[in-house]
C-alpha cells in the first residue's frame, strides 16, 4: 500500500495523485494529497491520514479520525 497512488472516479476522467507512507500521522499513517484533490473530489479536502481496516479495506480518516472514505475489493463472479 506505501507509495504513490491515483484515485480517480469510475470513468477515470477526475483523478486525485496520493501517497501514502508510514509515517505516523492523526488516526494512523500520513497520507499526502495532490493540491488540487479537494476541488476534484471535496470529500478529500481534508484527508489527511489511512489505515487498514477490517478485511484489509484501506480507511481514509480526517484529522477528528472520523472516516471518510473506506475502499474495499469487490471480487467479480462468473455465473
Amino acid at each position: 500500500m506505501v507509495g504513490a497512488w491515483e484515485i480517480s472516479n469510475a470513468a477515470r476522467d477526475k483523478t486525485c495523485p496520493a501517497t501514502f507512507s508510514l509515517e505516523q500521522a492523526g488516526s494512523g499513517f500520513k497520507l499526502e494529497l495532490d493540491a488540487g484533490c479537494g476541488t476534484t473530489f471535496p470529500s478529500l479536502k481534508d484527508v489527511g491520514s489511512w489505515a487498514i481496516g477490517p478485511r484489509d479495506s484501506v480507511r481514509l480518516f480526517d484529522a477528528k479520525a472520523t472516516i471518510v472514505l473506506e475502499f474495499t475489493e469487490v471480487e467479480a463472479h462468473m455465473y
